[in-house]
């Protein structure tokens, strides 16, 4: 959550990331609802982070406190903000987006990492059907059925 404004170019849609999990630099092109939110984003004059926490010129400290509140008053259960990670690869996966596309959409340095998002699903329902992120109770024979419940909540 320590994301910049100084990071942030919208006119140009890019996001640049000066220190990424494996170290490295990278840039995510923001599409156009990432674009909408950040341009309604109220920016602090104090605090040079995107997201703000309470204590001036600190960023956000704990989003899940504020992800635990959003998902209880959307009423998902068992969904976790790394979910957002794989449901993004999975839209893509679903889209036709090569593991090669969805490697560097994720950032992932080594290509052997890109292919488990395929079997993700699978793999955190820990059976041999899909469960749907954030529709409990709801299984499915294939990742394209889950497609709606993901891109509607």
């Amino acid at each position: 959550m320590a994301a910049k404004w100084e990071h942030v170019d919208l006119e140009k849609r890019i996001w640049f990331l000066p220190r990424t999990k494996n170290g490295k630099a990278r840039h995510v092109i923001l599409n156009d609802l990432a674009t909408e939110l950040l341009l309604k984003q109220p920016r602090q004059a104090d605090n040079a982070y995107l997201f703000p926490g309470k204590v001036g010129g600190q960023p956000l400290n704990n989003p899940q406190k504020c992800f635990k509140r959003t998902l209880q008053k959307a009423g998902i259960s068992d969904f976790r903000i790394h979910d957002l990670r794989h449901s993004h690869a999975l839209i893509a996966i679903i889209n036709g987006a090569s593991l090669y596309e969805v490697q560097n959409l994720l950032g992932h340095s080594q290509a052997k990492t890109t292919p488990a998002m395929r079997t993700w699903p699978m793999k955190r329902s820990g059976g041999s059907r899909t469960r749907c992120p954030g529709r409990s109770g709801k299984w499915s024979a294939k990742p394209s059925d889950c497609l709606d419940s993901v891109v509607t909540r």
